[in-house]
Parts: C-alpha cells; structure tokens; sequence
C-alpha cells in the first residue's frame, strides 16, 4: 500500500491517532517501542489488584493491539525502522503514565472498598453473637455485644433492634418465671407439701409482690397445714389411748387446744387424759409398792419370786431402777434340778444361763449332752449319778468352739458297746473349746477317753480314765492344750496321755498305770509339755516317750515297772530335761535319749534295777526311721501314735540295744471337727 493509499484509509487514519500520532506522521519508526509498551500492559494486567483492574489494563491493550495491527499490514514489505524518536517516547511515557493513573485509581478504590468491608464483616460478626446471646437469654451478654456495634455504627438498626428485644425477652421470662411459680406453689398445695408450697410463695413474692394469686396460696397453705396438723394430733391421740399411754394424751390433747380450740373431738379428749392420768398415778403408786418389795427380797441370790414382783412393777410403771434391779436378780446364778424342775438334763441345759448350775441326783441317764458356756453340771458323785450313750452314734459330753468355762463335777462318763473302727467317738470331745472337769470317773469308751482338738483346752482334777479303747487322755493339734492335776489314767488299750501334732500337756501328781502302750507320750514339734510329781508304771511299753522334735520337762517323777523301758528320747530336734526322776526296775533299759536329741539338763535322776542299760544319753537311732508326721488321710477320731518297736522283749539279757533296729509308727492325723454327738 503507497502512502497516499495508507493517507486515505480509515481504518489507518484511526489507528494513528490512537497511537498518538498526526496524521500523515510516520508511524513504522516507532513500532518497536510500541510493542514494548504492549508486552508491558501484558505484565500489568498479571499483577492488577482485582477483576476490575484487569478489566480495564485489558481493554487498553486490546486498543494499542488493534491499533498496532491495523499499521503493520499497511506497511509495505521489508519496511526498517528508524532509531525510535523523541515523539514515540513521549506518547509511550504519556501511555504508561496514563496506565499508572488509572491503577493507582484503581488500588485507592479497592483500598476503600476493603476497608469498607471489613468493617461490615465485624459488625456482621458481633451481630451474630449478639442473636445467639439473646436466643439463649443472656439478657447482659447480648447487651453488651449490641452495645459494641452501635460504638462502631452509631444507630445501626440491628443493634437498636437486638436492645429492644433484650427488654422484650426479660418482660417475656418474668412473666414466664411468674407463671411457673404460681404453678409450682398450687401443685405443692395439692399434693399437701407445705414446705415446697412455702417456699415457691415466697420466691412469687420477690419476684411479684403485688401478684393477685399470692394472697390465695398463702391462705390455703396455712389452712392445709392447719387441717394436717389438727389430723395428725387426733390420729397420734387415738393411738396413745390404745396403747394407754396417758401422759402423751394429755400432750395431745393440749397441743390440740392450742391449734384448735373449738374442735368437737377436744372436750372428749380433755377428759379422757384427764381420767387416764389418775389412772397413772394409780398405777405408779402400786408399782413403786411392788419395787420397794422386791428390793428387800433381793439377798444375793437367784429368787423366781423376786422376778415376778418386778416383772409386774415393769408392767405398771416402765422405771430404770425396776429394770436394773431384775437385770440384777436375773444374774445371778440359778440351780436347775435334775429330775425335779425338769426330767432331763438336755431339757435343763437348754433353760440354763451362764453361771447356771444343773444338779443332777444319783441315776443313770442315757443321754448326750452338748454343754452350753459358763454352766456348771453338779452330780451326785462318781458311781452315783451315770451319763451313759452307745460309743457308735455319739460322744457322752461334746464342748464346742463357742462354749468356754462350763464344769463337769461328781459324775460318772461312760460308753456302751465296743466299736471297734477306724473313727470312734471319745467319751468326752473338746471340741475347741474350754472344759474343767473336777472328781468325775471316764471310762469305758470305744475310743479316748477324752479328746481335746482344734484349739481346745481341758483342765482334768482328781479324775479318772480308764478302760478306754484309745487313749486315756489325747490332745492334737495346734493350740490344743490338757492339764491334769492329781487323776489317774489306768488301763487304756494305748496310751495313757498323748499331745502330738501340736498339742501340749501338763502333768502334774498323776498316776498312768497299766496302760497297753506307753504311760505318757509327748510328740508336738517345737512345743514345750511338762510331767512333774507323776508316776508311771506298769505300762506294757514305756513309762514316758518324748520324740519328733517336742520338747519335755521332766521333774519328780516315779517311773517303774514298765515292760519295754522308763524314759525313751529320739529324733533330732527332741529336747528334754530330767531333774530328780527316780527310773527303776524298768525292762529292757532305765533311760535311752537319741543322739539326735537333745539333753538340756540332766540332775539329781535315780536309774537303777532296770534290765539291760541303766542310761544311755548318745544312743544310736536309724537316721531313716519314722519322726512322727501325721498322714494325709485323716479320719475323724483316729488312734494314738505307738511307742517304738524297736526295743528288745525284757527277756534279753545285757545292755539296751542299738535303736533302729524297729521303727516309731507315725502319729495319727487330727481328730476330725465333726459333731461328736448324736444327731
């Protein structure tokens, strides 16, 4: 195209005077520059604060682009361009500035717009949780965050309105709160709960002094609680004149009076308390006469009499002095006689107290007796009054763990028929409990004589076991504990007394004679027994055996005449102390002690005419012989442990044997705590 043509062209004409050129001006010189400016708007429209920034570097551009293009393809091929001019430089510059203007304008007015709604958006924020403290009525809350607004938008219309819907709300919950209390007191007065119904009246009266409902509730409350209390006196009055009880009539009665003196039911009540107090006096007088009469019947003892006087004094007239004084006769003790005032022992040792004595006259009575704590049964003497029962359905006398200090005296114990089992009843069972028994004969029995198991205590003087199947004495276990003083124990088929697996004896000035085994056998490891003062003799084993790791004290005593040796000591832990023993004419050996055992003291004995060795101290005894452990299979009543074996017939000529020859049976196991008498 020749430049008159460009001249001529519209289009061309246009886009020179959009560049900011004259017209005929060359404009192809200037085109690099002008490309320039373009890729510059290209760069500020990347980097325009928003939309509308954009919007308008984008329609500049588009103009310059037009404009730019409509001049390039009037130009003709292989057109240079001159070194740019100072008048391109100038329009560029005024372009440039004039784009620079315009986003300036552009950042201010978006600076502003932000900042305009920031400070809606706070507003809007505070509103929200100015609402939600009102919906949830925190009435000074919600205040307080409508009160901040209207400081950042003085008469904003949501926080004026959010004000007045704090003071709507509060009329509203007053009156809610007035309605709920006006309620809650009509309920209470319905249900005659006067204290709740009190107590809402008076929170309506704080809250609502003038409500027109509060005289009504208040007067209802005080005329429901009249009536209540006015029922309440005549139903407690009634009672009081069933049961007679005078005294808490006339209260009612005056307490009626004074809530409502013209009630129909109060002269009748007046006059009723008024009749019955004279009968109390009455009453009161007699008693105090029935009193001062049993007081002088009191003389220490028990009276029956006595008792019944106090007994109607009680009814009469309820006084602590007349309880104490029939609590004081009461205690003291009774004798229940046997026959008499009751035809069996059993029937009176069910009527006894502690302290109670039973006296039972001379016969002979079949019974098994189960004896209670603290009483006392009195025979009429051995041979005189006989206890008797079958040895196989029970024992004759059975203490238990909760009976302690009852007392046998004067009597006769006794089983009939033999049993000859495995598990035998004893004659008497202490059972863990306590048991004195005083001039009493036990004998006869399928099993001990008497058994003191699981903790039980017996204290045996002046008595007499024999002809007992067992033992005459036998005390097992831990904390079972016999003292004899002055008895005898004859003729039993094993040993006379007997303490193993725990059980203790004390043996003082009694006589074990012609027993089948052994005349006193001590086998409770780690626990001390004593013999003192004793004889033991013409037993067909031994006179005393100590062994499985016991110990024994050893004093005074006469041992003589026993088959198979006096004193035998073994196994290691054994200890023993012998002061002032007379041992003669023993067979087979005086004293033979293990040298596993222990001699602690060895005074002032007498061993002399005994068969064989006079004492032996260091004996050898097997190392693998029996010590005297209980089995694991244990019966009920179960037999004695045996003395050794091991010691030769008195025939044998010379000294003791070596022991170890034989071997010591272990003892039995413990006495089994099952009842020991008929069911």
């Amino acid at each position: 195209m020749s430049n008159s043509d460009r001249h001529n062209d519209p289009a061309y004409e246009e886009a020179v005077r959009v560049l900011g050129f004259e017209s005929g001006e060359a404009v192809e010189p200037h085109l690099p520059d002008l490309h320039r400016v373009e890729e510059k708007l290209e760069a500020m429209i990347e980097e325009a604060p928003d939309e509308e920034a954009r919007e308008s570097l984008r329609g500049e551009l588009g103009r310059l682009s037009e404009a730019l293009q409509t001049l390039e393809m009037g130009m003709p091929a292989g057109t240079v361009a001159p070194r740019v001019g100072p008048a391109v430089w100038a329009w560029a510059a005024v372009l440039l500035i004039g784009c620079f203007l315009g986003l300036g304008w552009i950042g201010n007015t978006w600076i502003a717009e932000r900042r305009v709604t920031a400070h809606e958006q706070r507003i809007a924020g505070l509103l929200k949780e100015g609402d939600a403290a009102l919906e949830k009525r925190r009435w000074p809350e919600a205040a307080e965050i409508y009160n901040a607004i209207l400081e950042l938008d003085p008469g904003y219309p949501g926080a004026t309105n959010g004000l007045q819907r704090i003071e709507d709300g509060k009329v509203e919950e007053r009156r809610q709160q007035i309605g709920f209390l006006a309620g809650s007191a009509q309920a209470a007065i319905e249900g005659r709960r006067w204290n709740e119904a009190e107590s809402a009246s008076r929170k309506l009266r704080a809250l609502d002094p003038g409500n027109g409902k509060l005289a009504e509730l208040v007067e209802k409350i005080a005329t429901g609680r009249k009536v209540d209390r006015i029922v309440g006196l005549l139903d407690a009055a009634n009672e009081a004149i069933r049961e007679e009880d005078w005294e808490r009539v006339s209260l009612h009665a005056r307490q009626l009076e004074a809530v409502a003196p013209d009630h129909d039911d109060l002269p009748r009540l007046k006059k009723m308390a008024e009749e019955g107090m004279k009968l109390l006096a009455e009453r009161r007088a007699k008693a105090r006469e029935l009193y001062k009469e049993a007081l002088a019947m009191d003389n220490g003892t028990y009276s029956p009499e006595a008792l019944e006087v106090l007994r109607e004094a009680l009814r009469l007239a309820d006084r602590p002095e007349y309880q104490g004084l029939y609590d004081k006769i009461s205690s003291y003790a009774r004798t229940l006689e046997v026959p008499g005032e009751f035809k069996t022992v059993g029937e009176a040792l069910a009527a006894a107290r502690p302290k109670d004595k039973v006296r039972i006259a001379a016969g002979t009575y079949r019974e098994s007796l189960i004896i209670p704590p603290e009483v006392e049964l009195e025979g009429a003497g051995p041979g005189r009054s006989i206890f008797e029962c079958d040895s196989a359905e029970s024992s004759v006398v059975v203490v238990k763990s909760d009976s302690r200090g009852a007392r046998l005296a004067g009597l006769t114990l006794q089983q009939a028929g033999i049993a000859l089992t495995e598990e035998r009843f004893p004659v008497v069972a202490v059972d863990g409990g306590e048991l004195t028994i005083d001039n009493c004969h036990i004998e006869n029995g399928s099993g001990h004589g008497v058994a003191v198991v699981n903790g039980g205590e017996v204290l045996l003087r002046d008595v007499r076991i024999k002809n007992c199947g067992w033992d005459g004495l036998a005390v097992y276990g831990e904390g079972s504990r016999g003292e004899a003083r002055g008895c005898r124990f004859d003729e039993n088929l094993h040993h006379g007394v007997d303490a193993w697996s725990g059980g203790k004896v004390s043996i003082s000035k009694c006589r074990s004679s012609r027993n089948g085994l052994a005349g006193v056998v001590i086998m409770s490891p780690g626990v001390l027994s004593t013999v003192t003062g004793s004889t033991s003799d013409e037993n067909r084993e031994l006179g005393l055996l100590v062994s499985a790791g016991s110990a024994a004290e050893l004093d005074g005593n006469q041992v003589s005449g026993n088959l198979l040796g006096g004193v035998f000591v073994r196994d290691a832990g054994t200890a023993v102390t012998l002061i002032n023993n007379r041992i003669t004419k023993n067979g087979t050996a005086g004293v033979v002690v293990d040298k596993r055992s222990k001699v602690l003291r060895y005074e002032d004995n007498t061993v002399s005419g005994n068969s064989g060795k006079q004492v032996d101290l260091k004996a050898e005894v097997g190392a693998g012989e029996a010590s005297g452990s209980a089995p694991e299979e244990v019966p009920k009543v179960v037999p004695p442990p045996d003395v050794p074996e091991e010691l030769e017939s008195p025939e044998a000529a010379g000294e003791a044997p070596a022991p170890g020859d034989g071997e010591v049976p272990a003892p039995p196991g413990p006495l089994k705590t099952t009842d020991f008498s008929a069911e």
